[in-house]
């Protein structure tokens, strides 16, 4: 009798259907060991991204604090005076360069570069631009 009973308890254990389920039950928590290991991973991810972002927000608000302190300073009020009320310092001189010296500037340079195409120029597109060029070549 317990020779069957062995054997009876032997065939539950081995049989396909036993088999199944218990594949079935691996494939079910391997599954969720997986999903729960990506979902770790994505969120390790995403608190290295944003704790990088709290730095760079903590460099950008020590830049803000500089910025605030200076423009809060005696320097940049002398600064400002300077350049938007045209105050200077005992024993200064103030030169200023009038916008047309620098418009003078630019034009000789547009020249002289079409000066130095015209060099390279043969002979006969030389004449021929004396001749039928525009004023604006």
């Amino acid at each position: 009798m317990i020779k069957k009973q062995k054997s009876l308890l032997k065939k539950i254990i081995f049989s396909n259907i036993i088999l199944i389920i218990c594949v079935f039950l691996i494939i079910f928590f391997s599954s969720n060991l997986i999903r729960n290991y990506l979902n770790k991973k994505q969120l390790n991810k995403e608190v290295t991204k944003l704790q990088l972002e709290i730095k760079n927000l903590i460099e950008k608000n020590n830049q803000l604090a500089n910025l605030i302190d200076y423009l809060k300073s005696s320097d940049y009020l002398e600064e400002e005076a300077r350049m938007k009320l045209n105050k200077k310092k005992p024993g200064e001189e103030i030169i200023i360069i009038p916008d047309t010296f620098n418009q003078r500037a630019t034009s000789s340079l547009i020249t002289l570069t079409k000066d130095q195409n015209q060099n390279n120029l043969n002979n006969f597109k030389k004449w021929w631009q004396y001749f039928f060029a525009t004023e604006n070549d």
